[in-house]
């Protein structure tokens, strides 16, 4: 005879489970955008109307900085902050900041809020990407 009990479910995993004689893993929850080291952050962007089609509950976005170098000749830009939780989009143009700016609010870690809050008052160009690992 045979101790094996087929599992209630038909899932491949819980079947794999059965056979080896495991108990199945909980489903991982997502981690909440907010929370965990992550706060509302309101920031001025462009590049925000790429956004339109992609903004949503799990939404990640890249925040790239572009800054002008000391002697004045030309600049640089670099990855602020990569995956991060787009939380709202504001209308396209709508910023205080300029016409062609717009809000977003985005779940960032104190360190990366610190960065682009002082990048959107010195740099030249705050700009978000669609994508993003996480």
């Amino acid at each position: 005879t045979s101790a094996f009990t087929a599992p209630a479910t038909s899932s491949a995993g819980a079947w794999r489970c059965a056979l080896l004689g495991r108990r199945p893993r909980p489903k991982r929850e997502k981690k909440p955008a907010v929370g965990a080291g992550r706060h509302p952050v309101e920031l001025s962007v462009s590049g925000a109307g790429a956004l339109a089609e992609v903004s949503g509950s799990s939404s990640k976005v890249d925040v790239l900085v572009t800054r002008e170098n000391r002697d004045g000749s030309g600049g640089h830009t670099f990855v602020a902050a990569s995956g991060v939780p787009l939380l709202s989009l504001g209308p396209s143009g709508q910023s205080d900041l300029g016409p062609d700016l717009s809000k977003v609010t985005l779940a960032l870690t104190r360190r990366q809020a610190l960065v682009l809050v002082e990048a959107q008052t010195f740099a030249r160009r705050v700009t978000v990407l669609p994508g993003g690992p996480g």
